[in-house]
């Protein structure tokens, strides 16, 4: 979880000014929607490897370039902040090149992806640490037709691993020569959850040294609101 749920981002005070509420604010919600699209990614893994599910790629891969977009979002939005250079939130800055290869797939799709005989949407694996059978095994999930011809497989460790779904990477061309086209989502959780921590603790401590009210916003932030047209006689 990249959230807790005693985070001051869930109790910003209002003397921070408005501006700053805002952006505290949509790094709050990205952040949510970051730990709905991850719980739901690994759920539907597990679903997967152990047999309650089947041809649900359509549902792992949305997922998974959500976690990509989201983590882009929190990390220009972080900017937004006009933090000082080299500050921790560069620690996330290789999301952009996988990013980018979405965002401008309508471009790249036939000189690159397709040239290359890469599947459009791209490729998943994760390790499998099945502690009943006593198996530890890597599932590859392909995002449409295969090319079973162009299969590239790195053999994974054979310990090490504490949960049933492990290293879940993602894996597409993102079209620049120096750059990566496989990252792992697991520790692109890790890398977002340890950058909150680490701005927890700043706001923790600027709130508490400026003697700032925190505020629980719950009855006012992401309502709902239901608008009916008045009775007409």
């Amino acid at each position: 979880m990249t959230l807790r749920p005693d985070s001051p981002l869930n109790f910003l005070p209002k003397e921070i000014g408005h501006k700053q509420l805002m952006l505290f604010d949509s790094l709050r919600f990205t952040l949510e929607m970051l730990d709905y699209n991850y719980s739901q990614l690994i759920k539907n893994l597990e679903d997967l490897s152990c047999g309650k599910e089947n041809k649900i790629h359509y549902k792992i891969f949305n997922y998974a370039w959500g976690l990509i977009d989201h983590g882009q979002r929190f990390y220009l939005l972080y900017k937004k902040l006009n933090p000082p250079e080299n500050i921790i939130i560069e620690k996330i800055n290789y999301i952009y090149s996988f990013r980018n290869a979405i965002q401008h797939l309508d471009k790249n799709v036939e000189c690159q992806i397709i040239a290359n005989f890469r599947p459009i949407y791209g490729t998943l694996k994760w390790i499998v640490n099945d502690t009943d059978k006593k198996e530890i095994y890597t599932s590859l999930l392909v995002s449409g037709i295969f090319e079973i011809d162009k299969l590239e497989f790195e053999q994974h460790g054979q310990a090490g691993y504490h949960k049933f779904i492990n290293e879940v990477k993602l894996e597409t061309d993102t079209l620049g020569k120096k750059n990566e086209n496989e990252i792992n989502l697991c520790k692109m959780i890790e890398d977002i959850s340890f950058v909150t921590d680490k701005l927890d603790a700043e706001l923790s401590k600027r709130f508490r040294d400026r003697n700032f009210q925190l505020l629980d916003w719950k009855s006012r932030k992401d309502v709902l609101l239901n608008m009916k047209n008045p009775n007409v006689a």
